[in-house]
């Protein structure tokens, strides 16, 4: 395995490992429909003051009392639609960000659904961010001063911090709960079609621990189930870090998930491999295209040419217009902005 497909999953499962919204949410956040209108009952009908008072008092006429009218049945709530949500700003404070979209999001709506799942993720990772820096300000004293090397790590370790800090203020005020339910959110945006949640529900879902940590069962059972289907719609959709994603799963069988969920395939590593061509960066390519040699030998030249074809047809009926990924853009896991494409 290259050196770049090693460092991307473990890049997937340290996320996956650290960290990953159904519909019942709303549960939580109910919308009901208005009770029913309440109306009075009619006021009972007076003696005038010449009638006897043992004597019945006469019967109004239709054209002195008004009818009663039958209980108004209040009409269910509407559901939202794209149309009713604004996109809040890229820089707006997570909890702003959940008041504006939560109710939008609990009724399904893909986009509000895949910008929260996002900007909890986010949240989530915020102790795992305080971890990261305190690893490289220890590696970057470690390091002799003045030499190249420490100087690559103290700028390290300032970017880690800076991003730290924006992470912190963007989160301040949300709840644990609230971020633990990103991987929720992700899986309801991309069940409504967000492909942007699809891939990355898949990459990193956002779960809060690897599988086997308590109060995640759920969460993984739903990734076992979804991420598969998610992956292939993603891909068909022509989103490159998915096509990326699928490569590394069928080289490697791996997944945040751990073994199995993706089934290692040396076919369709070959087929993802030629679809990408064109696709990422030169070092990566180059990568990519060392890894087929091993490939083609493990399934032979006739089950390797019909994966070629296979990759040639991905690539021409879902990623002729597809634009090209850096290495930086490419192993990220996205960007909330995504969300609204």
């Amino acid at each position: 395995m290259s050196k770049l497909v090693a460092l991307l999953i473990a890049l997937i499962l340290l996320f996956g490992g650290g960290a990953w919204y159904w519909l019942q949410r709303a549960q939580r956040h109910p919308v009901g429909a208005d009770s029913s209108v309440s109306i009075a009952p009619p006021a009972p009908i007076v003696a005038s003051a010449g009638a006897s008072a043992s004597a019945p008092a006469p019967a109004a006429s239709a054209a002195t009392v008004a009818p009663v009218a039958p209980p108004v049945a209040s009409a269910p709530a509407r559901k939202l639609t794209l149309a009713d949500v604004a996109q809040p700003p890229p820089d707006a404070p997570v909890k702003d960000v959940l008041r504006q979209l939560s109710e939008a999001a609990n009724q399904g709506v893909p986009q509000a659904a895949c910008r929260l799942g996002f900007e909890l993720v986010r949240c989530g990772r915020v102790g795992l961010g305080a971890q990261a820096l305190d690893r490289a300000q220890r590696a970057a004293a470690s390091l002799p001063p003045g030499t190249p090397e420490a100087a690559a790590a103290s700028r390290q370790a300032a970017q880690i911090a800076g991003t730290l800090s924006k992470d912190q203020e963007a989160c301040r005020d949300v709840p644990d709960n609230e971020a633990g339910d990103a991987w929720r959110y992700l899986q309801v945006g991309a069940a409504a079609g967000s492909v942007a949640a699809m891939t990355r529900f898949v990459r990193d879902p956002g779960i809060p621990g690897p599988p086997g940590t308590p109060g995640t069962d759920d969460a993984w059972a739903a990734y076992r189930r979804d991420a598969n289907q998610f992956l292939t719609e993603a891909i068909r959709a022509g989103d490159v870090r998915a096509l990326y994603q699928g490569y590394v799963s069928a080289v490697t069988g791996q997944s945040p998930g751990g073994a199995g969920i993706f089934p290692r395939s040396a076919e369709k590593a070959i087929a993802y491999a030629v679809a990408l061509r064109g696709l990422r960066d030169k070092a990566t390519e180059l990568d990519i295209e060392k890894s087929l040699g091993p490939l083609i030998d493990e399934v032979g030249p006739a089950r390797a040419s019909a994966a070629r074809q296979q990759g040639e047809a991905m690539r021409a009926d879902f990623f002729a217009s597809a634009v090209p990924l850096d290495r930086a853009a490419a192993d990220s896991a996205g960007n909330a902005a995504d969300c609204w494409k």
